[in-house]
């Protein structure tokens, strides 16, 4: 089964687990080493007792962290992180604004972002989400329910440096391509919709240098362009966690009969940081 056949097709790719073979071409791992990996999404995933992964794309998992927290770590810690130091080069005293800080992906952002020395602004719309992002460091919160330009303003910023783009997809890329600074930089974490497309002032881009970068961990597996960097990238991860410069953000953990459950949590738009999901073998 694959992402373009779906047919039986097992799901859930981010996972954390003890090695029980090795194939003959992989190198660096043995039976028995604990790991964590991001997956492929053109092979069957997670949901599983075993998963088949490419040790390329391996690392041994944090030393310091359950595996159901090592588990939550990996696509949403590869994302913000190669977005941040390769696509933005984000140095300490730039100005970056984070959509969605509450949630799987931002909840990471945010940190990382706070850790390379950024003056972070984030967005959540309830107390207890807002009180959530503040705990993971960030700055500024504002509400991404409401226009984002007077909430900037009013907190003494013309505009952003960079913008990382994770929430509700293609409701607002026109109003957020306006709050970058000459220069500035945009990632998003889905592919832009024609109708988003067309809300864009692309000459606005193009007069202020404003740069569009896309973010899909999963690329390098698919297309088998230096996978090698994502397993790099996990140990870089790994050193951070177990030195306690960042922190797993895993807000419930569920059983493999509580499924339904999870998805429907995950469905409602209302969850913070990551869900878990245990499966024995």
């Amino acid at each position: 089964p694959s992402a373009a056949d779906p047919t039986n097709l097992i799901v859930g790719w981010d996972g954390a687990g003890i090695i029980e073979e090795v194939g003959p071409e992989a190198t660096g791992f043995k039976v028995g080493d604990e790991v964590y990996y991001a997956g492929d999404i053109t092979r069957n995933g997670s949901y599983a007792q075993y998963t088949a992964v490419d040790s390329r794309a391996v690392a041994f998992k944090p030393k310091t962290i359950s595996f159901e927290d090592a588990a939550s770590l990996p696509l949403v810690a590869e994302t913000a992180y190669e977005t941040f130091d390769v696509d933005f080069n984000l140095q300490k005293g730039d100005t970056i604004l984070i959509l969605n800080g509450g949630g799987g992906l931002g909840s990471f952002a945010v940190q990382i972002a706070v850790h390379m020395g950024a003056t972070v602004i984030t967005s959540a719309s309830r107390p207890e989400t807002i009180e959530f992002v503040k705990e993971l460091g960030a700055h500024h919160v504002i509400n991404h329910r409401n226009p984002l330009q007077p909430q900037l303003k009013d907190l003494g910023f013309e505009g952003v440096d960079y913008l990382f783009h994770g929430h509700d997809q293609n409701r607002n890329m026109a109003e957020c391509v306006k709050l970058l600074n000459p220069l500035g930089k945009i990632a998003i974490t889905f592919g832009l919709s024609p109708e988003a497309i067309s809300k864009v002032d692309l000459t606005d881009m193009w007069f202020k240098r404003v740069t569009l970068c896309h973010t899909l961990m999963f690329a390098r597996l698919m297309y088998d362009k230096n996978p090698e960097k994502d397993g790099e990238l996990l140990t870089k991860m790994a050193a951070l966690y177990d030195s306690g410069k960042l922190k797993p953000v895993v807000t419930k953990k569920y059983k493999w009969g509580e499924i339904v459950e999870v998805h429907k949590q995950i469905e409602s738009g209302k969850t913070m940081g990551k869900l878990v999901m245990t499966i024995d073998h």
